[in-house]
C-alpha cells in the first residue's frame, strides 16, 4: 500500500511540476525530447522525495516509543508497522513463497522456531503474522538498532540475552505467560544467531521449555534465501520461501524433555532443507 501510495504521490507532485515548468515556457514543444525529459526527472526527483518523507515519519514515530517493553501495543502503531514491513518488501524485491499455512490452527497461541539465515527473517516472520498477536524474541543488540530498534521494541518484541542465564529466564517465562494468557504467540530462533555457514548452528534447548510449560503447540518452519537479501538488492530481485514443516500439539510433546523436543525439531528442519546430517551429530548440536 505504501508503494502504491508512493508512486501515486509521486505521480501527482510530477505533473504539478512538469506543468510549473513547461506551461510558461514557449520554448518547449509538446511530445518533444525536452518535454518528456522534464516529466522523467521529475517523476524520478517526486519518488525519491516521497519516500524520504515516508522514511521520516517512521524515524519521528520511532523517537515517540518508550524504553521500558511493551505488552499491549496500539492498533494505529501495529497497523502503520504493518504497512512499514510490506513496503521494506516492496522496496527490496522480495517475493514470498509460503507453504503449510493450513497447517495452522486459527486462534491458537503457539511457539514457532524457525532457522536463521539473515536479517530478513524477522522482517519475514512479521509480515507473515501481520494480522496475528505474534512477537518474535531477539538479541538485545537489534534493539539498538537506529529506527529499527525502537520500532521492535516498539512493537512488543523480547530480547534474550543468552549470555545472562537469569535475564534469559525472565524472557523465556514472559513468553510462557503471554501464551498461557492468549495474548501472543512466540517465535523463536533456536541456532540464537545468524548462521552464516551451510547447515544448522547448534540449537539452545532452553527455549523448548515454552512449549512444555505453557503447554501449547510447537510449529516448526524453515526460512530460505534470508542470507541473499540484501546482496541481491536492487539489481536482482529475490525469492524467500517460508515452509511450516510440522505442527505438533502439545500432548504429542508433554513427556518429551526439552533436548527431545530441541532434537525432534531440528530433524525435522535437516530433513526439509535437505541437510546432510545424522541423527547423532544432530545430538551432538543440542545444548
Amino acid at each position: 500500500m505504501l508503494k502504491k501510495l508512493n508512486i501515486i504521490l509521486a505521480a501527482i507532485i510530477s505533473a504539478v511540476a512538469s506543468c510549473i515548468i513547461i506551461i510558461p515556457n514557449d520554448e518547449i514543444e509538446v511530445f518533444s525530447l525536452r518535454f518528456f525529459l522534464i516529466i522523467i526527472i521529475t517523476f524520478i526527483l517526486s519518488l525519491i522525495i516521497v519516500l524520504l518523507l515516508i522514511v521520516l515519519l517512521f524515524v519521528i514515530m520511532s523517537f515517540t516509543f518508550r524504553k521500558e517493553e511493551y505488552e499491549d501495543i496500539p492498533k494505529r502503531r501495529k497497523k502503520l508497522f504493518n504497512l512499514g514491513v510490506e513496503f521494506i518488501i516492496d522496496i527490496v524485491g522480495v517475493k514470498v513463497k509460503y507453504f503449510g499455512l493450513e497447517k495452522l490452527t486459527k486462534n491458537q497461541k503457539f511457539l514457532l522456531v524457525a532457522n536463521h539465515r539473515g536479517l530478513f527473517d524477522a522482517v519475514l516472520l512479521c509480515h507473515t503474522f501481520r494480522n496475528d498477536n505474534f512477537v518474535a524474541v531477539s538479541k538485545p543488540e537489534n534493539f539498538h538498532l537506529p529506527i529499527a530498534g525502537p520500532w521492535i521494541k516498539g512493537m512488543g518484541h523480547l530480547a534474550i540475552d543468552r549470555e545472562n542465564n537469569r535475564n534469559a529466564l525472565k524472557t523465556i517465562l514472559k513468553c510462557i505467560k503471554y501464551i498461557e494468557e492468549d495474548k501472543y504467540s512466540i517465535g523463536i530462533c533456536p541456532e540464537g544467531t545468524r548462521n552464516k555457514s551451510d547447515g544448522l548452528l547448534p540449537f539452545k534447548s532452553g527455549c523448548f521449555k515454552i512449549t512444555s510449560k505453557a503447554k501449547c503447540p510447537l510449529v516448526i518452519c524453515t526460512i530460505t534465501n534470508a542470507d541473499k537479501v540484501f546482496k541481491n538488492f536492487p539489481f536482482k530481485k529475490t525469492t524467500m520461501e517460508f515452509h511450516i514443516v510440522d505442527v505438533i500439539e502439545y500432548e504429542e510433546l508433554k513427556d518429551l524433555s526439552t533436548h527431545e523436543i530441541a532434537l525432534l525439531a531440528r530433524r525435522k528442519m535437516v530433513e526439509n532443507l535437505n541437510i546432510n546430517e545424522t541423527i547423532e551429530e544432530s545430538k551432538q548440536m543440542i545444548e
